[in-house]
C-alpha cells in the first residue's frame, strides 16, 4: 500500500511539472502575441492562457502543446481525488482491522480479567450449608472442631450411611476448603447422583472444576445450576467467565448481562463484562462498563477506563 502510494506521488508531481512546463510555454506565446497587458493577467489569472491557447491553438499550431498540457492537468486533478479518496479508506480499514486486536492486547494488559476473577461466594459457599433443622450433625463440643475431626466425623457417618447427600455435600465442602479437589468432586458427584433436584451442589462442584481448569464440565455444572435455580447471578457470572475462557465471547457477554439483570449494581460483573468487551473490540461498551463500575468504587474499572480511553 505504502509503494502504491509513493508511485501514485509521484506520477502526479510528473503531470503537474507537466502542466506547468506547457503553461509557460502558452503563456509566453500571449506575451508575444497579445503584449504585456494580456501576458500579465494570464500569470494573475492562469485559467486565461489555457483558454486563449485553445481558441488559438490553430492559427498558432499549438493543438499538440494544448493537448498535452490539458491532459496532464487533468491526470493530476483526477489522481490527486482518487488519492484523496484512496489513503482515508485505506486507514480507516487498516484501524478497523487492528482495533480489535490493540484492545485485546489491552484487556490482557489488565492485572485480573474476567476469566481469572475470583467468585463472589467463597468455594463452596458457606451460607448454603444446610440449615439446622436439616443437618446432618451437631457440634456438641464446647471447642471447635478441626477439619481432621470433621471430616472424621462424616467418615463415620457415611460409613452408616452410603446416601447419605448431606454428609456428602459437606465432606465435599470441607475437602474443597483443604484444596483436595479430587475428593471434594467425588462426594460432589457422588451427593448429586442421591439428590439430583440441590443447585448448590452442582454449583460448588462447577467452581472446582474451573480451579482444575475443567472447563467443559464447569459449564455444564453451571448449567444445571441455573436449570434448578433461574436467579442464581453467581452461577451465570461464573459461566460467563468459562465460556470466555474457552473463546466464546459471545456466550460470556450473555452470561453477564444476564447477570446483571438479577444484580445490576454489581460492580465486579460489569468490570468482567467490559474487560470481554475490550477483547472483542467494542471500545464504547467497554468503556459504558467499566464507568458504571468505576462509579461503585470498582479499583480496576478505573485502571480499566483509563486504558480503554487511550485506544
Amino acid at each position: 500500500m505504502l509503494f502504491i502510494m509513493i508511485g501514485l506521488g509521484i506520477v502526479i508531481g510528473l503531470c503537474l511539472l507537466c502542466s506547468l512546463v506547457y503553461y509557460i510555454i502558452v503563456l509566453i506565446r500571449l506575451f508575444k502575441e497579445n503584449g504585456a497587458l494580456h501576458g500579465i493577467l494570464g500569470i494573475i489569472i492562469s485559467l486565461y492562457p489555457f483558454i486563449w491557447g485553445w481558441i488559438k491553438h490553430k492559427e498558432l499550431n499549438l493543438t499538440k502543446t494544448m493537448l498535452i498540457w490539458t491532459i496532464s492537468y487533468v491526470l493530476a486533478v483526477v489522481l490527486s481525488i482518487g488519492m484523496a479518496i484512496f489513503i482515508p479508506v485505506m486507514f480507516a480499514d487498516k484501524t478497523a482491522k487492528t482495533l480489535p486486536g490493540v484492545m485485546q492486547q489491552a484487556a490482557k494488559k489488565q492485572s485480573i480479567v474476567a476469566t481469572k476473577r475470583p467468585p463472589r461466594k467463597p468455594i463452596p459457599r458457606p451460607a448454603r450449608k444446610r440449615a439446622a433443622a436439616h443437618s446432618v450433625y451437631k457440634k456438641t463440643e464446647p471447642k471447635a472442631m478441626t477439619s481432621e475431626q470433621e471430616i472424621k466425623m462424616l467418615d463415620d457417618l457415611i460409613q452408616n450411611d452410603s446416601n447419605n447427600a448431606d454428609a456428602l455435600y459437606n465432606r465435599a465442602w470441607l475437602y474443597a476448603s483443604r484444596n483436595d479437589f479430587e475428593k471434594a468432586v467425588g462426594d460432589y458427584t457422588k451427593a448429586i447422583q442421591i439428590n439430583k433436584g440441590q443447585a448448590d451442589i452442582y454449583y460448588n462442584r462447577g467452581l472446582l472444576y474451573v480451579k482444575m481448569k475443567k472447563y467443559d464440565p464447569a459449564v455444564k455444572d453451571f448449567d444445571e445450576t441455573i436449570k434448578l435455580n433461574p436467579r442464581d447471578a453467581d452461577a451465570y457470572c461464573n459461566r460467563g467467565g468459562v465460556n470466555n475462557q474457552l473463546g466464546k465471547t459471545d456466550l460470556a457477554i450473555r452470561d453477564y448481562t444476564e447477570a446483571l439483570k438479577i444484580r445490576p449494581r454489581d460492580a465486579d460483573t460489569l468490570y468482567s463484562r467490559g474487560v470481554v468487551h475490550m477483547s472483542m473490540g467494542s471500545k464504547t461498551k467497554a468503556i459504558s462498563d467499566f464507568k458504571k463500575a468505576a462509579k461503585m468504587g470498582h479499583k480496576k474499572a478505573r485502571e480499566g477506563l483509563k486504558q480503554a480511553s487511550k485506544l
